[in-house]
């Protein structure tokens, strides 16, 4: 329980230093920092966790290359967006000239990178609370229910630190008056509806991860990461901020996203020829 627990807690301050390195690095770099540590990251340590030597199988080394695979692709998008934006304002990262500002936005995108993997670490390290729901409520441990307890502890941990963030920034900036504005009700409104999509969300994850094998955390980690960013992409495009952008950062985006592709065909694999 405490496992779980803390390291949602650890997700909610990953949460909060990915907001800041975004801000401070630019979306680009900062984004593909910290998206290939949370790939990389989440997926490996349940790997090692459970049983290292299969990462020497057949399987394995296919799930490692699907690492390294989903990790280029990133990188590619991340590329792709930086070349895109350099056709507007100057990003946040173009601002810091100064090296030690820069070094200390480098370590909250590394922060950030490190402590949000930790979502997928709660899941993993949760499942005996998982089974033992499962024999209370007579349900497979993958069911929707024997789930629920695991994510409402992690998201009761990652809530925390966000909450003390936004209470310091709040405060320090003196704009509590704000929430009693008029017409704000759809704010509150959509609030409501992107977190309930994105609990959804985790929820399929986590029933997805309990049916796929023993490496079952690792395989739909890098699933569910290189989806995120193939939708993202999509809507990116759907909503016109790839509209007059440069050939070389099209190009970019479209091998990015293939090469994401690619990724999950490769875990795929290596998890069918998993023993």
């Amino acid at each position: 329980i405490w496992q779980t627990a803390l390291f949602g807690m650890g997700w909610g301050v990953g949460s909060v230093c990915f907001g800041l390195g975004l801000y401070l690095l630019g979306q680009s770099i900062a984004y593909t920092v910290m998206m290939g540590i949370i790939a990389v990251g989440g997926a490996l340590a349940p790997m090692l966790a459970t049983n290292p030597a299969v990462v020497f199988t057949s399987g394995g080394l296919l799930i490692l290359l699907s690492m390294v695979v989903m990790i280029v692709g990133v990188v590619y998008c991340g590329f792709a967006g930086k070349l895109r934006d350099e056709t507007g304002a100057a990003t946040s990262a173009e601002q810091l000239d100064d090296q030690q500002n820069f070094a200390f936005a480098f370590l909250v995108c590394l922060a950030g990178g490190v402590f949000s993997s930790m979502f997928n670490l709660a899941f993993h390290y949760g499942n005996p609370i998982a089974i033992v729901a499962a024999k209370q409520l007579g349900e497979a441990s993958s069911s929707f229910r024997a789930n629920s307890p695991i994510w409402a502890l992690a998201m009761l941990g990652g809530f925390i630190p966000n909450l003390l963030y936004c209470i310091y920034v709040l405060s320090r900036r003196g704009t509590w008056a704000r929430f009693r504005q008029p017409q704000i009700g759809a704010y509150w409104l959509w609030a409501i509806v992107m977190g309930a999509l994105f609990a959804a969300g985790i929820t399929c994850y986590g029933i997805g991860a309990s049916n796929l094998g023993k490496l079952g955390t690792t395989v739909a980690w890098l699933v569910f990461v290189s989806s995120g960013i193939l939708v993202a992409n999509l809507w990116g495009v759907f909503c016109g901020e790839w509209t007059g952008a440069p050939a070389e950062a099209i190009r970019r985006m479209r091998w990015g996203s293939v090469l994401l592709l690619i990724s999950i065909v490769l875990v795929s694999f290596g998890n069918h020829l998993l023993p």
